[in-house]
C-alpha cells in the first residue's frame, strides 16, 4: 500500500510495486512458517464421527432412564429435534426413537450373553416398564425372543 503523486516517474512506480510484492511475499513466508504442523499432532475427526460419539455417550448415560426421550437426546446433542432426525436418518437410516431403542436392545443382548442376568432383570435395568413390551421389541430387533437368543448364544 503506497501513494505516488502525479505526475509520477515510471521507474519509481515499478520500484514501489516491486517492493510491495516483496513485502507481501515476506509476510506470506512468515505466516506460512507459523502454520506448519507436524502430521502426528493433527487428528482430524469428521463432524459425523463427533456426533456419533456424543450420541453414544448420551445414550450410555441414559440407559436406565425410562423417561429418556428424543427431546432429551436432542438437548444432549445440542441439536433441534428436526436436525437430529435428519442427521440420524442420514447416518444410520433410523429415526431417533429407533436409534434409542436399538441401542438399549443391543446393550440388553450383551448383558444377557454374560449369563449373569435373566430376561426380567435386563428388562428392569434398561428402563422397560413392561416385560411384554421388551420381548416384542427384542424380537423385532433380533428376529427371536430373548430366551431364544439366550439359548442360541449358549450353544
Amino acid at each position: 500500500d503506497d501513494y505516488i503523486t502525479k505526475p509520477f516517474n515510471i521507474r519509481l512506480l515499478k520500484a514501489r510495486i516491486k517492493n510491495l510484492i516483496k513485502g507481501r511475499e515476506a509476510l506470506r513466508e512468515k505466516y506460512a512458517e507459523r502454520l506448519i504442523v507436524s502430521p502426528s499432532s493433527v487428528h482430524v475427526e469428521s463432524l459425523d464421527d463427533q456426533i456419533l460419539d456424543r450420541l453414544r455417550k448420551t445414550l450410555e448415560a441414559n440407559l436406565d432412564n425410562s423417561d429418556f426421550s428424543v427431546d432429551l437426546l436432542s438437548t444432549g446433542l445440542n441439536m433441534s429435534r428436526m436436525q437430529l432426525y435428519r442427521k440420524l436418518k442420514a447416518l444410520t437410516g433410523k429415526s431417533p426413537i429407533q436409534v434409542i431403542r436399538s441401542f438399549r436392545l443391543q446393550r440388553a443382548a450383551q448383558l444377557l450373553e454374560t449369563g449373569n442376568y435373566n430376561v426380567s432383570d435386563v428388562t428392569y435395568i434398561f428402563g422397560y416398564v413392561d416385560l411384554r413390551s421388551f420381548r416384542q421389541q427384542f424380537k423385532k430387533e433380533f428376529k427371536m425372543s430373548p430366551s431364544a437368543y439366550l439359548s442360541s448364544k449358549s450353544k
